[in-house]
């Protein structure tokens, strides 16, 4: 990082010819890349935020194919991307193709870079290098991006391809520029990218193979052997208390994990064996006081634009790109709950430890892995913990766990004796409101949905 420090020192003694030399080279470099030859590329990118790897090919102007990809430690999956479509690998198989538009705007320099006019420079190389650097500043190109960025890039004498870009995002917040380091225990740090670049004739990016069945049984045999490998006790004991669970009713709340800024929160109550009124927090107009009523397979919602009305119910085995289950139409938020008409989970590894690590201790909460069979498999949808009432016979919180550890979504139960059908002298099957819960089976005279249910691999 340190040369970026020594970038406005040489600017300084740079003649106008020289600087326009630079800049016409620095563009004809980059508008070359857009049209070369096919490449192949490794990526480190950088914010307070995040630490991303990557890695695959490219052929410029036609595919792309991220062949992988790490972050923040996790591992995420392979992307191809052949002009519209797209097609994803979570190493269970590929799926796909999507329509879709892309960038190499993250591995590669903006083909529309804004060069600050008077900041480009040519580097003096050592005697027998075969690469050229030049160092400039850019302005940003959208209100969305950095206000500056010190860039590098590396041309191959000889062919005048980039080998190497290097980009520091908004230097002036958490780089030392006297120093020419980033400050990293500064609270504002700074963000930027390092990519390099091996050019080769011979890459070819074709359409992969689609095999539903086959990635079916792969994300099976998966989970099987999740399950070969889990604590069989403790993986009964989380089975028995999210059954006992859907056995009560109770008022619900939910916070984190859905919609930030927009949706805060959601709230309401459940009486089995299928009834459920849940409310929506947040800005109005955009989910923030919507109701929603389901009872059996019947579904009814409510927004700030429109009364009561019955609507369709949401498919559990429906999917979508952002999240393996579409749970309602305003949002892929990971609300995964098996009280839920319709909503099949598996319980894969269970871990159950004891309060301060002894041997035999009382549990403190058990974690595990939900798995629900979708369209493209069984897939694990979250990882959860589950925390019991103080008899240790219900749940009374759950929490979503992310990627990184973090508790992104919590959800609390309070247990009470509730109407355990409808609402007195009044009809939800015609006009649902607030409070209205399901008639029994005897005051229906017809069938309800069968429960929801917990099976046991």
């Amino acid at each position: 990082m340190r040369r970026f420090a020594w970038t406005l020192v040489v600017l300084l003694g740079l003649s106008p010819a020289a600087l326009a030399d630079c800049e016409s080279d620095v563009k004809d470099a980059i508008a070359k890349m857009q049209t070369s030859a096919p490449f192949h590329f490794v990526t480190q990118e950088w914010s307070r935020h995040f630490m991303r790897h990557s890695a695959g090919r490219v052929v410029p102007g036609k595919a792309q194919h991220i062949e992988t990809q790490v972050q923040n430690g996790q591992r995420g999956g392979e992307t191809i991307n052949i002009g519209e479509q797209a097609w994803r690998n979570d190493g269970l198989g590929w799926l796909g193709p999507w329509s879709t538009s892309w960038t190499r705007d993250r591995v590669t320099p903006w083909p529309d870079l804004r060069m600050v006019e008077g900041t480009c420079s040519t580097i003096d190389a050592p005697s027998g290098s075969k690469t050229r650097e030049y160092r400039f500043r850019t302005a940003a190109r959208a209100p969305v991006e950095p206000a500056s960025s010190v860039v590098s890039i590396f041309v191959d004498i000889e062919s005048g391809l980039i080998v190497r870009y290097e980009r520091l995002d908004s230097p002036e917040l958490g780089i030392d520029i006297e120093r020419g380091v980033i400050a990293r225990g500064s609270p504002e740090l700074g963000a930027g990218m390092i990519s390099a670049y091996r050019h080769d004739a011979t890459i070819r990016i074709a359409p992969p193979i689609v095999d539903m069945d086959r990635r079916k049984a792969h994300a099976l045999a998966t989970f099987d052997k999740e399950v070969e490998h889990a604590e069989q006790h403790c993986r009964d004991t989380v089975i028995k208390l999210l059954q006992a669970g859907r056995e009560a009713p109770f008022k619900y709340k939910i916070e984190g994990g859905l919609w930030d800024g927009i949706l805060s929160g959601m709230h309401g109550a459940f009486v089995p064996p299928h009834s459920i009124h849940s409310v929506w927090e947040g800005v109005p107009r955009h989910g923030g006081g919507s109701e929603r009523i389901s009872i059996g397979a019947g579904s009814w919602a409510k927004t700030p634009l429109y009364d009561w009305k019955k609507v369709v119910r949401s498919d559990w085995n429906e999917t979508a790109v952002a999240s393996p289950i579409k749970l309602w139409p305003w949002g892929p938020a990971p609300f995964l709950d098996d009280f839920l008409d319709g909503a099949v989970s598996y319980v894969g590894s269970a871990r159950c430890p004891g309060r301060g690590g002894e041997a035999g201790g009382a549990i403190d909460y058990y974690e595990y892995d939900l798995y629900r069979d979708t369209t493209q498999g069984r897939l694990r949808v979250a990882t959860q913990r589950l925390y019991t009432a103080p008899d240790g016979a219900r749940p009374v919180k759950l929490e979503t766990i992310g990627p990184r550890g973090w508790v992104t979504q919590v959800q609390t139960r309070t247990l009470y004796a509730g109407p355990r059908h409808r609402a007195a002298g009044h009809d939800c099957q015609v006009r649902p409101r607030r409070g209205c819960m399901a008639r029994s089976t005897r005051e229906e005279g017809r069938p309800v949905a069968g429960a929801a249910s917990l099976r046991v691999a």
